[in-house]
């Protein structure tokens, strides 16, 4: 029997596409968009009909989130996640490979992949750049990639060895890929706290930007003795952006993403010694999440990335000093928006930052709202309120500082691979 879903009078946010900011009805026939027009009246073929949906785009893609399995499934499973994303918004979940065990044969790559294929999420793994992230010996990226890796990253280590990061550059580059480096200078980052005036009293030593950027300076440089394509994730500082942005201008292969914490959150958040915005990248200065912010609006950062990590309970509920680092992003990723950004990163900005521009640089297959087109849209609402309590947590944790609250922003729909998610 054929699944017609009707979409009645939905904004397409979609930059650059044919119907972008226009209202319209979309008819779904068996997973492709089969009609687009001012109006498409109802029928009784139609299974299923949506109205008052505001907004229209194509799904979202985040670009870094840590996977908990292997290894973490009382955290977080692949198919908590996959029911997590699609009530989000996301259609591909970009997943590190900082598992346990790590990601870094071809068999765990497919591991995920073929547990994921009757998922409605595409949940997409990095493989390892080096074993065992050891910083001495590359993976076998030829055959990660054949197993449906989507580039070659070191999770939170950094890349203390140039030699390993110009090899993985130019084998990387020859595949089509890019690396991925959490930007990070160890001998300076023993400090969950932004080095600053502010941070002083909390009796921490803090965590300069120089640890940042010194390592972005670095690789920059290895970056135009290979020519291949590197990609920095959870920029945080204001000195980052600048080399950033002077690098692009050099037409070098670079691209970028934020984590959404440092675009909403400062260093002040951590006053209280609240260890639910314990995070890494670190929170910083209210100048710093102002020059991301400005970055985004200029293209100097590609993509705003949710950096969902779940932690349990006992291993958050603990001083902060003590207690593991990382927020959950996914679920709150629209809210979050909505609270903190709508007013300085316009929803056009926005939504090309987690569809075209990730799509772009991970090629991916680029999803387009058109006739004929398989249908991989996300409704949602910016005005809508709910409770962000236990009885609508779909993860397996709760370590948001916004669990227990209302908040405004809701995902309406998802549709992806065929597959259907209705609030």
């Amino acid at each position: 029997m054929d699944q017609k879903i009707l979409i009645k009078q939905s904004k397409i946010i979609n930059p650059d596409g044919l119907h972008h900011r226009q209202v319209v009805d979309i008819e779904i026939l068996n997973g492709t968009i089969n009609l687009i027009s001012k109006h498409i009246p109802k029928d009784p073929s139609h299974t299923f009909i949506l109205e008052n949906i505001p907004y229209l785009s194509c799904g979202w893609v985040d670009t870094y989130c840590e996977l908990r399995e292997p290894g973490n499934e009382i955290q977080e499973d692949l198919t908590t996640l996959d029911k997590l994303a699609k009530c989000s918004g996301f259609s591909h979940i970009l997943g590190h490979p900082n598992t346990i065990p790590i990601l870094q044969k071809p068999s765990d790559i497919s591991f995920i992949i073929e547990k994921c294929q009757n998922f409605q999420t595409r949940i997409l793994p990095f493989a390892a750049t080096s074993k065992n992230f050891d910083n001495s010996t590359l993976t076998e990226f030829f055959l990660n990639k054949e197993a449906g890796c989507v580039g070659f990253s070191q999770g939170k280590k950094t890349y203390d060895n140039v030699d390993v990061l110009v090899r993985a550059l130019r084998s990387a580059e020859s595949l089509g890929l890019p690396v991925v480096s959490s930007p990070l200078e160890i001998s300076l980052a023993n400090s969950f706290v932004h080095e600053s005036e502010n941070t002083l009293h909390l009796g921490f030593k803090g965590q300069p930007s120089l640890a940042e950027t010194s390592v972005i300076v670095q690789q920059i440089e290895a970056l135009k003795y290979t020519e291949g394509h590197l990609h920095f994730t959870g920029i945080s500082c204001k000195e980052s952006v600048e080399i950033i942005r002077q690098a692009k201008k050099e037409s070098l292969n670079i691209s970028c993403d934020v984590s959404i914490n440092n675009l909403c959150f400062t260093e002040l958040q951590i006053a209280d010694y609240n260890s639910l915005y314990k995070t890494n990248p670190p929170l910083r200065t209210e100048e710093d999440r102002t020059s991301l912010i400005a970055a985004i609006n200029d293209g100097t950062i590609d993509c705003i990335a949710s950096y969902h990590q779940p932690v349990n309970q006992e291993k958050k509920a603990l001083e902060i000093e003590y207690a593991e680092e990382g927020i959950l992003g996914l679920q709150t990723f629209l809210p979050m928006y909505v609270k903190h950004l709508a007013n300085e990163i316009s929803l056009d900005t926005f939504i090309d930052s987690i569809t075209k521009k990730p799509q772009n640089i991970f090629q991916l297959e680029a999803s387009k709202i058109e006739v004929g087109e398989k249908a991989n849209l996300v409704g949602f609402d910016l005005d809508s309120e709910w409770l962000y309590h236990s009885k609508t947590l779909h993860s397996k944790v709760n370590n948001h500082p916004y669990y227990g609250q209302k908040l405004k922003g809701e995902i309406r729909f998802t549709f992806c691979r065929d597959k259907f998610y209705c609030k």
